[in-house]
């Protein structure tokens, strides 16, 4: 999981940089950066979680959960099964990626652009 939310991180800040300034970027904090992909994760595994059960019976969907929460099985497990069941199912994680991070990055833009940071506390304003 680890390597997937690296990945993640690293998509994220690659697209930001299409659309933000450096500047813009650097006004997001460490920490707000870390809740940030670990938001866009969490919205990535709810939006791919529901378009692939979407083509699976029921039985299928407890089959795939058991694995998942089996500890001893791991990612390997679930991946093999997924290729078995879904196997398209790394198309649907790609282009949900991608759908989930050109949104955040419009929020993101959004919201730095009128003075609010991605924690969503108004930023202080220098005085000049």
């Amino acid at each position: 999981m680890k390597a997937r939310l690296i990945k993640l991180h690293e998509t994220l800040f690659a697209e930001m940089a299409k659309t933000l300034t450096p500047e813009e970027i650097g006004r997001l904090g460490e920490e707000d950066a870390r809740g940030l992909v670990a938001r866009v994760y969490s919205e990535l595994e709810l939006r791919v979680g529901k378009r692939l059960c979407a083509a699976l019976s029921d039985a299928e969907i407890e089959e795939f959960a058991d694995i998942v929460d089996e500890p001893e099985s791991g990612e390997i497990a679930s991946a093999v099964w997924l290729e078995a069941h879904c196997p398209n199912y790394r198309e649907v994680v790609d282009n949900t990626m991608a759908e989930v991070i050109e949104e955040t990055v419009e929020v993101i833009a959004a919201l730095l652009r009128v003075g609010v940071t991605a924690a969503g506390a108004p930023e202080a304003m220098s005085e000049s």
